[in-house]
């Protein structure tokens, strides 16, 4: 009779465990979805960022060669002018020029200084952009308005940054995806212990990809 009472009592205890365990699994698996879906959406914001900053580069170094190239034409356009410039002034040293011409040259050779002094100082404003510069030696227009010019230097220094900002989202997507793989094993595996050692160590990674994507927003705060 006493071993009939404690069949009935053993059954209620391994009931019992087995709805603790049960309950165990489903609040892990509650929290572990949580965090994956948290990280997830990080991931989404980071590859978001990371595309917005790729493109960003492509345009930059874009316009930098085409910057470039402008001032390279400006220097071309300076050097003819020169080569002008010491072709008259060649002309009047060797004393061949008749007196009533060379009041023409010479002006021709003020004209000249003036077309040198002028490709000088567009040249620096393309090298180093309007906002570089005091409004008094704003030269250069862009569609007919002065002061508009976003040089070469400033084009360079800016892809630069959004280069180093680019990276930091690579390194932050890289753990985050690490993170998710890692938050998925987690969920595969049986023994409780194992369970939340890979959900935490996901955490730790999830964590770090998180702090590698401020950083790469930060860089260039604001955008």
């Amino acid at each position: 009779m006493e071993q009939e009472n404690q069949e009935p009592s053993i059954q209620i205890e391994e009931n019992n465990t087995q709805v603790n365990i049960e309950e165990d699994s489903s609040k892990f698996e509650m929290i572990a979805g949580i965090i994956i879906a948290f990280f997830t959406a990080i991931l989404a914001i980071a590859g978001l960022a990371g595309g917005s900053y790729g493109q960003s580069v492509l345009l930059g170094n874009s316009q930098k060669n085409s910057a470039y190239d402008w001032y390279n034409t400006k220097g071309i356009k300076q050097m003819i002018v020169e080569g002008q410039k010491e072709t008259i002034e060649s002309l009047l040293a060797s004393g061949l020029i008749k007196t009533e011409a060379k009041e023409t040259l010479k002006q021709n050779l003020t004209d000249l200084d003036k077309s040198i002094a002028k490709y000088t100082n567009e040249k620096n404003e393309i090298m180093v952009g309007s906002v570089a510069l005091d409004k008094s030696q704003w030269v250069q227009d862009v569609d007919g308005e002065l002061g508009k010019v976003k040089g070469a230097k400033e084009w360079e220094a800016e892809t630069e940054i959004l280069d180093k900002a680019g990276a930091k989202m690579d390194l932050s997507s890289l753990f985050l995806q690490i993170c998710l793989v890692i938050g998925a094993i987690s969920l595969i595996m049986r023994k409780p212990k194992s369970k939340w050692t890979f959900l935490g160590l996901a955490v730790i990674i999830g964590l770090v990809g998180t702090i590698y994507m401020i950083i790469g927003l930060t860089i260039i705060w604001p955008f």
